[in-house]
């Protein structure tokens, strides 16, 4: 699923937990022709290269031009974007680069609020599961686990496995993985 948290600014996409924008993203705003972005990135990557950094994430790919004809374009993350921008001069860019990185930073806090949300919301449904977790962190039993929880040893076995397989807990001594 693909959202656009910014669908007025259209700065940063969003695909799942991935965010990202786009050559063609960055050539309307920076008001250039995207010919010269894609220029300028592939010199980016060069120099990069050439001084023995590791890639930066620029994954090519490529978009249909409205006579459906495919036309080359980069897919960046924040730092990828971060470093080519860093390039461009002018009050425009500067501007637009706040902009941009203030969207980033939206878009972060908003996913780390949907996942505190799910977290809570798992601690709402299965209130048993933060006490076996809590309970395995100071090495309990499951007899002592279910005393203290008021539930079966049975069922104190199965959040253990739910916890496991959510990677709450680490695998059993000697399990197979």
């Amino acid at each position: 699923m693909n959202t656009d948290l910014f669908p007025q600014t259209l700065l940063v996409s969003r695909d799942g937990e991935r965010v990202y924008t786009t050559s063609l993203k960055v050539a309307e705003h920076f008001q250039k022709a995207h010919y010269n972005v894609l220029r300028d990135i592939e010199k980016l990557q060069a120099d990069y290269a050439e001084v023995g950094l590791s890639a930066l994430s620029f994954e090519a790919t490529s978009y249909k031009t409205h006579q459906s004809k495919p036309r080359p374009m980069y897919v960046m993350d924040r730092k990828a974007f971060s470093i080519l921008a860093m390039r461009f001069t002018g009050k425009k860019a500067l501007v637009w680069r706040d902009d941009f990185y203030n969207a980033f930073e939206a878009m972060e806090a908003e996913l780390h609020r949907l996942h505190t949300a799910k977290a809570h919301a798992l601690d709402m449904l299965r209130p048993n599961l933060q006490a076996v977790i809590d309970g395995e962190r100071v090495g309990a039993n499951r007899a002592l686990l279910a005393r203290y929880m008021g539930k079966t040893v049975g069922s104190v076995t199965y959040h253990r496995c739910v916890a496991r397989r959510l990677g709450l807990i680490g695998q059993r001594q000697g399990a197979q993985a």
